[in-house]
């Protein structure tokens, strides 16, 4: 799944260094964007990943609290508590009871849309002919699951595409993307045989994923 996103840099601009509760490494306070497309609580989970990649919160770093942090950064408790709590369920983050919110080191890859294109950069590196086979594209209703993740009305005509890649005529990846419609028009007519969906949303639409879910591993043969 994928939400629209002006270019990479603009869901998190410019940020400010600002000590918080007397912690030593201080916290890179964003600016976020209130009229993106991009639910904030994704902004929130995105802004913490690039601090915890770029090693400015390093493994074991405690959190500020979050009720000195959500106002330091301008957003709710709610709103905050949310991303730290997904961050958690993928491990990402830990909270001790009694204790705080900490840093595990653990679970932290390259952004989606980077480990998604670099398979198909890896095929190409090897040498290995590759084809793309599309299932499903078409302008139909966000189901209840894609219209939650990506924070649109129930009802929303969304861009649903289901590919695989093959080599030798065998499937050795799927990718499943919904694009919420007002965001691409025409998506669904765009030929993803020859297009990459990522460079297609960035080059024709100004757009760069913010979020997505990959539930399985692409390996090349």
């Amino acid at each position: 799944m994928v939400s629209g996103c002006p270019r990479p840099g603009s869901c998190s601009p410019a940020a400010g260094t600002r000590g918080l509760g007397g912690g030593s490494a201080g916290v890179q306070v964003p600016s976020f964007d209130r009229n993106s497309s991009v639910p904030l609580y994704i902004q929130i989970k995105e802004w913490m990943l690039e601090e915890i990649r770029t090693g400015r919160w390093p493994r074991r770093y405690k959190l500020p609290a979050e009720e000195e942090l959500a106002p330091a950064i301008g957003v709710s408790r709610g709103t905050l508590r949310r991303a730290i709590r997904e961050l958690v369920a993928e491990g990402v983050l830990e909270q001790i009871h009694g204790k705080g919110t900490f840093v595990t080191g653990q679970g932290i890859e390259q952004p989606l849309a980077q480990r998604l294109a670099a398979f198909s950069e890896l095929l190409e590196e090897r040498g290995i002919p590759y084809s793309t086979r599309v299932l499903r594209q078409e302008v139909t209703t966000a189901e209840p699951r894609v219209a939650s993740f990506l924070g649109l009305a129930p009802d929303e005509p969304v861009v649903s595409l289901a590919r695989i890649r093959l080599v030798e005529s065998r499937p050795v990846a799927y990718m499943e993307n919904y694009v919420p419609r007002r965001l691409a028009p025409g998506l669904e007519r765009v030929d993803f045989t020859r297009h990459g969906l990522f460079a297609t949303l960035e080059q024709r639409y100004g757009l760069a994923l913010a979020g997505g879910h990959d539930p399985s591993r692409a390996r090349p043969p």
